[in-house]
């Protein structure tokens, strides 16, 4: 038995299951067909891995089972597909303050706040410092991400 992990699959057989039934083999090799196709002949090699069955083990097969015409034998290539999974996208990731968004900007300076509207000019989680710009004047100024939607300049 041999297993290799190489991609020289062309004349291989393919198998889906775990083991290698006499129908597999019959395929390859018409003087197995007399066998019952379900009847269990070796193991499967593993996803993405092929398996060669020998002309020795070819020949030990045949003699186990009755069979007498096995002057001719060849190897079998058998190959079970590697099953290809879809990798998941990963969830885009969502700040809490968008570039580009009109956010609620909080001014604590002692005890006055001043409530109003801006731009924000970069992106932004809770406890970031992003770049707003006041829509009135155009100056930038920095303010911490609060909340969504909502950040907070403290002087």
């Amino acid at each position: 038995m041999h297993l290799l992990t190489s991609p020289v699959r062309a004349a291989c057989l393919p198998v889906d299951a775990d083991r290698i039934l006499a129908k597999d083999l019959a395929a390859a090799r018409p003087e197995f067909a007399a066998l019952d196709p379900d009847m269990d002949i070796a193991f499967a090699p593993n996803p993405g891995v092929i398996r060669v069955l020998q002309v020795a083990e070819l020949v030990a097969l045949a003699q186990k089972f009755g069979i007498t015409e096995h002057a001719k034998l060849q190897s079998v290539c058998f190959v079970h597909p590697a099953k290809i999974t879809a990798t998941p996208k990963p969830a885009p990731v969502t700040m809490d303050v968008q570039r580009g968004e009109r956010v609620a900007v909080e001014v604590l300076s002692g005890s006055a706040l001043l409530r109003f509207l801006a731009d924000a000019e970069t992106s932004g989680h809770v406890g970031d410092s992003v770049l707003i710009r006041n829509p009135e004047t155009g100056k930038l100024f920095q303010a911490k991400v609060e909340a969504k939607g909502k950040v907070m300049v403290q002087r």
